[in-house]
């Protein structure tokens, strides 16, 4: 697929956060990743809502568009990169890049959870590989060690905290005794809030994301409706108290159980004891844990979200494909 190219030409769906991480990172490491997969990379073309709007980045007007569809299918793109996030029209410019040829790399959960068994099967169709690590934990490579690093192994547990949002609203009302509505506001202009709060703070973004994370371990597509999900909205100063009081601290947790052959997954606030292994993330991290029958347990903690680390995740998942398409896989 890219063995007789020299120059890898990315187009960019999307030029928000994550986008511009993604430029930010080529400017300053172009060289060490080029070094890495063993070829010239180039951005072809950003696709942007709004020509006028005023960016930090300069770049050449020539490079932006807003016919992401088109530029999803140009001719002298080799790659394209999906952040505009959301379901429309970021699924169409996906499916049509891959009947195109043209592999996708994304960090579009949501898409993900609710249409991966249609992306992935066109991939696999087309011989493409589709890359996602970005799409649940960021700079925390969960994806690829569950896909990869425990092939041999049965998962029978994944519990996680996934959203770093929701994650700081709590620790907001645990460490500093804020009221729900007090962090809320603070999270909201730290600009740390989806668009849509909701997605946040009713548990929707981390089901989306243990979605994902459930269809690779029980190899089998998981779906969003089957997600038990409660957000954070109810809990109060006197539930924060209660649990201080017992040794424990209230996260959003994530988790999904295989039993006897059924999964069953839920998002909820759950009163962790201190010296549980996700007790102690921190505000904007993301923690998971696995069980798999060989190994036990692992942990793995880091950045789960903001621009660079995300960023960091889509290119280091293009460097995998630059250096073994098929190994970079082909879905869940």
């Amino acid at each position: 697929m890219f063995n007789s190219k020299t120059t890898i030409n990315i187009a960019l769906l999307g030029f928000g956060t994550v986008g511009q991480g993604v430029v930010d990172i080529l400017h300053k490491n172009k060289a060490h990743l080029e070094e890495k997969c063993g070829k010239k990379l180039e951005i072809a073309g950003i696709a942007v809502r709004n020509l006028e709007k005023k960016r930090d980045i300069d770049l050449p007007k020539s490079l932006f568009t807003t016919e992401s569809e088109k530029l999803a299918t140009r001719d002298d793109v080799d790659v394209v990169f999906e952040l505009m996030g959301g379901i429309e029209p970021a699924k169409t410019c996906v499916l049509h890049a891959l009947q195109a040829g043209k592999p996708v790399v994304t960090a579009n959960k949501a898409l993900l959870a609710e249409y991966g068994e249609e992306i992935f099967t066109c991939a696999r169709e087309n011989n493409l590989p589709v890359g996602y690590e970005a799409s649940v934990a960021a700079a925390v490579p969960v994806i690829r060690f569950l896909r990869d690093g425990l092939a041999s192994s049965q998962i029978n547990e994944i519990e996680g905290i996934l959203n770093g949002t929701t994650n700081f609203i709590l620790s907001q009302m645990q460490e500093k005794g804020q009221s729900y509505e007090e962090a809320f506001n603070l999270a909201d202009s730290l600009g740390y809030l989806e668009a849509d709060p909701s997605l946040d703070v009713d548990g929707w973004d981390a089901a989306h994301k243990l979605v994902i994370l459930a269809s690779i371990a029980f190899k089998k597509y998981a779906r969003l409706a089957d997600v038990m999900r409660e957000g954070i909205a109810q809990v109060t100063p006197a539930d924060i108290a209660t649990a201080k009081s017992s040794g424990k601290v209230i996260k959003l947790v994530a988790s999904a159980r295989k039993v006897e052959g059924k999964v069953t997954m839920q998002v909820r606030p759950v009163a962790l004891s201190n010296n549980h292994v996700l007790s102690g993330i921190g505000a904007g991290m993301s923690g998971v844990r696995l069980h798999a029958d060989r190994v036990g347990d692992f942990f793995a903690q880091g950045p789960g979200a903001g621009a660079l680390p995300t960023a960091s995740a889509v290119l280091s998942d293009l460097v995998a494909m630059l250096r073994n398409a098929e190994m970079s896989g082909f879905g869940f």
